[in-house]
């Protein structure tokens, strides 16, 4: 390949990752009648899918510190999405519900990454497994070159 031609598809590489981070700062903007940031979303979901979870257990789970984990369960708390339940196993431990509206979050949040695994299957159906895996380690590559970069 050329070097411009090179330059073209890293230009389009580049393009295709703002894209994705478009998507993923406002897939669930819009969808509910409270602002919610990504890491509030993802804080529903690591509840939403572990049941009985603690705030130890949550602060490992998403590899952030206890006094960030408690600070994102009280916003949560104030937009009514988590309930601190006291365990009945420890008295000084709670674990964390998702409430109805919690609840409603996490099930669009799901139905959102459903529909989106659905139409990427379907485009990667359309590809050969030789190929997937000439992409992939492309992908291997590139995120390799970034965990290596000197000023990081």
């Amino acid at each position: 390949m050329e070097r411009s031609e090179l330059q073209q598809f890293n230009q389009q590489f580049q393009q295709f990752i703002a894209a994705y981070k478009v998507l993923e700062k406002t897939q669930h903007f819009n969808q509910f009648e409270f602002d919610l940031s990504l890491a509030e979303i993802h804080t529903i979901v690591a509840i939403g899918k572990n049941k009985n979870l603690n705030l130890i257990t949550l602060a490992n789970l998403q590899s952030i510190s206890r006094s960030a984990v408690t600070q994102m369960i009280n916003k949560l708390k104030r937009k009514d999405l988590v309930q601190k339940i006291q365990s009945t196993q420890k008295k000084n431990e709670y674990c964390l519900v998702l409430t109805s509206a919690g609840e409603a979050v996490f099930a669009e949040h799901e139905r959102q990454q459903d529909y989106l695994m659905n139409e990427l299957v379907a485009i990667l159906n359309q590809h050969s497994p030789e190929f997937l895996s000439e992409t992939k380690q492309l992908m291997q590559e590139i995120e390799a070159v970034w965990k290596a970069l000197p000023w990081i």
